[in-house]
């Protein structure tokens, strides 16, 4: 009840007012299943576990058994399906190594020795995961893919040298041959180990989130490399004691073992030929690296690898003013076009929201589509959102962009190039046209796909200007109209109610039909005592002006937010926008994804130089000698040539994972010129063999213990190189780059590796000559 009139009737709310239970809100709206829902988003505190979050999630939602609750998207399905398919990757590693060494070396025994080796250090190098804290995800898990080829190269060394000594002194009992065996191999052991520590020990230093994947993958490397090492020195030949037996090889052993030495025999014909040549050698590996530098320079750059992760995000909006009832109805159109796509699942709908500014505007929307499983659909979710793309293009009424999530969610919300553009001198509409133009300069550029500003100052909006004496005149305060529009325009809170068990806010506010538009302003005013009323139009001129429809800081300065859909890879759209911002004379600062790639770039080169100086240091303090670690070192540049076209036959780019392969392959090309270099030495000292034939009999005596290492650890990369399910851009980025290093690596590395010997051995006898002994 309000009150009773003059005759004593008693008038009640209902015959003054529309009495109505309705949302809270009413400029915004959210769909799903082709009904009304509610949207949330769920994010994880930085220093929380993704896995677990999400594992709690699911179980919270699963409790309310009234509600329908559909998961549309969930980055850690991502995460989990791809460290279940490389933890397949690493058990096929296994297997195939496994294998690959049976086939070499014709003897179960050997082979069993051998792969002790696996279990022995994955042990070990999940122990000091434990130890340090580092997690099961992504990068420790490709660590250990990787490690796999690499952690039975120490025994099998040890391993075929006792087999020869068996089979060039029989007279020799297995524990002799086990200890020559030791003698022969402890220093290029010990020297392989320490080199490959010594490439990974810069990057534990990297800041960042590229710090962050560096040092996780270095250390679980390093960790195997020290553990594999340690068995090869200790179990190895204490099983080699006790069940190697003298070499008794069957008809298809014979023929294995014949065809590896006719090859052996081959490609250390070649390596004398080429020692007989060096400058000529030298001069078309010259050619070969500046051809390689060409084509390499022309890659792409990217922080990560492309990967589908079966989610695409909508976002679009319609010119500012636009009513929510307008964008509602283009949604529900664009959700049944969107549906009925091949390879979309289902998706969720919300209006009157922003999502990538995170603000509340009726002309906006957003639409998250959740793709099918990849095995389930022929089209990638980068075809699918050009598909999307080209049914928002249809619409000129609105701009609306479809795009990728990022493979690392904390980075951002869109996969490609997020910055911010500074311009705290400006005022907004200066700010306003300063964004269209930068904008439009971005389009034109070829290396840009899509710029999309989230700025703008077309928000329809009235100015009030206050006739402060007039409301002296009608015996008004301000307080008074800035509290009576407020009630009648913008709602005002009165007290709360029960109902139902649950509490319910009280709002009074004019029908919409008495707030539309200015006219309004006329029709509604203040009461005063005396019972006269005057509307709000007496107390203001009314002016329409355009307004922004947010404005955003960034580091306390004025700017705006950008986000661009790159045409190339990143690297390349990063370089075009820094050039355009040079030109405009303005700053940028990047953000997410182009922040770390950003930050990482000078970095990773300065790390790579200083893995190749610590290696070369560590080189001469185990030779003490100057010129022989240069002879080592010189064949680096081999597993570049293979590095490159591994990444140009994936059309991939210059990404993290590439890199950590690059200063992975230094290691190993540095492993493999240290067992022929330092053999080479050792037999060119004991003066019974020219400088040439010393080079040239070190890879034939070597040839086999660094084939099969090598192609231990090429064909346990087959699984990474193959992989096509979820994560497989980063399996197949980081395999082909390896798999190409390590061609090359072996291949022109060895041979390059007996040359360099012969050119630095001939400098280092000038001045200290070698007696060669009377044959």
């Amino acid at each position: 009840m309000v009150r009773s009139d003059e005759l004593g009737k008693t008038i009640f709310l209902r015959d003054i007012a529309n009495i109505e239970l309705g949302s809270e809100i009413y400029t915004a709206n959210a769909y799903g299943e082709n009904a009304d829902g509610a949207v949330l988003f769920i994010y994880k505190t930085p220093e929380a576990n993704a896995m677990d979050v999400a594992s709690g999630i699911k179980t919270l939602l699963a409790e309310p058994s009234d509600y329908q609750i559909k998961t549309v998207y969930d980055a850690t399905t991502f995460i989990d399906g791809a460290i279940y398919n490389v933890l397949e990757t690493l058990v096929l590693a296994v297997a195939i190594v496994s294998l690959v060494t049976l086939l070499f070396m014709q003897n179960f025994r050997l082979t069993l020795i051998t792969v002790t080796a696996i279990p022995v250090s994955l042990i070990g190098t999940f122990a000091v995961m434990s130890g340090l804290g580092i997690q099961i995800n992504i990068i420790s898990m490709f660590g250990l893919v990787m490690a796999i080829g690499i952690v039975v190269d120490a025994a099998i060394i040890v391993i075929e040298n006792a087999e020869h000594q068996l089979h060039e002194h029989p007279e020799m009992t297995v524990k002799e041959a086990v200890s020559k065996a030791l003698d022969i191999t402890f220093s290029p052991i010990i020297a392989s180990m320490l080199v490959l520590l010594a490439v990974f020990t810069p990057s534990l230093f990297i800041p960042g989130m590229a710090g962050t994947i560096y040092s996780e993958f270095g250390i679980v490397l390093c960790a195997s490399v020290v553990v594999s090492t340690l068995v090869a020195l200790t179990l190895t030949p204490a099983l080699c004691a006790l069940f190697m037996k003298p070499p008794k090889k069957n008809v298809i052993a014979k023929s294995v073992e014949w065809v590896i030495t006719q090859k052996i025999r081959a490609f250390t014909g070649l390596a004398w030929t080429a020692t007989r040549l060096p400058i000529l050698t030298i001069a078309l590996l010259a050619g070969a690296l500046y051809l390689t530098v060409e084509r390499g320079a022309s890659l792409p750059t990217g922080l990560l690898p492309e990967e589908d992760t079966s989610a695409i995000f909508v976002v679009g909006s319609f010119p500012q003013g636009t009513a929510l009832s307008k964008t509602d109805e283009y949604l529900a159109s664009l959700t049944e076009q969107l549906n009925a796509l091949p390879g979309v699942s289902t998706s969720v709908e919300a209006s009157g929201f922003n999502l990538l500014t995170n603000t509340a505007e009726m002309s906006s929307f957003m639409m998250l589509l959740s793709l099918d499983e990849m095995q389930n659909r022929a089209a990638s979710d980068a075809a699918i959102t050009e598909q999307v793309n080209g049914v928002l293009a249809s619409n000129t009424d609105i701009q609306a962009f479809a795009f990728k999530p990022p493979v690392i969610p904390e980075l951002g919300m869109v996969d490609g190039v997020n910055f911010v553009l500074l311009a705290p001198e400006l005022n907004p509409t200066e700010l306003y046209q300063l964004t269209m133009d930068f904008n439009t300069r971005l389009m034109e550029d070829e290396r840009i796909g899509l710029a999309m500003g989230q700025f703008e100052v077309t928000k329809p909006s009235m100015k009030l200007n206050i006739k402060r004496d007039d409301l002296l005149k009608y015996g008004v305060t301000f307080a008074d109209v800035v509290t009576g529009m407020q009630t009648h325009f913008g709602g005002m809170y009165i007290n709360t109610f029960n109902m139902g068990g649950r509490n319910y806010k009280v709002m009074v506010q004019n029908d919409p039909k008495y707030r539309l538009d200015p006219e309004a302003l006329k029709k509604t005013g203040l009461s005063k005592s005396n019972g006269t009323r005057i509307t709000y139009d007496k107390f203001f001129d009314v002016e329409e002006i355009k307004v922004p429809n947010f404005i955003t800081r960034y580091n306390a300065e004025q700017g705006v937010f950008i986000d661009v859909i790159p045409s190339v890879a990143s690297g390349q759209a990063i370089e075009a926008i820094q050039e355009l911002a040079e030109e405009f004379g303005y700053r940028v600062e990047f953000t997410g994804a182009a922040k770390e790639e950003v930050s990482a770039g000078n970095t990773v080169a300065i790390v790579m130089g200083l893995a190749m100086l610590i290696t070369f240091l560590v080189l001469v303090a185990q030779y003490e000698s100057w010129l022989i670690p240069l002879a080592i070192m010189l064949t680096v540049p081999t597993a570049v040539i293979g590095i490159v076209e591994g990444v140009i036959h994936i059309n991939g780019n210059i990404n993290i994972l590439t890199q950590l392969s690059a200063i992975l392959l230094i290691g190993m090309t540095v492993r493999n010129a240290i067992l022929i270099v330092e053999f080479a030495k050792t037999l060119r000292d004991e003066g019974e063999l020219t400088i040439k034939q010393a080079a040239v009999q070190a890879l034939r005596l070597r040839a086999r213990a660094v084939f099969m290492t090598a192609f231990s650890f090429g064909v346990g990369l087959i699984p990474l190189m193959l992989a096509s399910a979820v994560g497989s851009g980063g399996q197949q980025a980081l395999g082909w780059a390896s798999f190409g290093g390590i061609v090359t690596a072996t291949f022109v590395g060895c041979i390059m590796a007996s040359v360099f010997f012969v050119l630095i051995q001939q400098i280092r006898e000038r001045f200290k000559p070698v007696a060669i002994q009377a044959i």
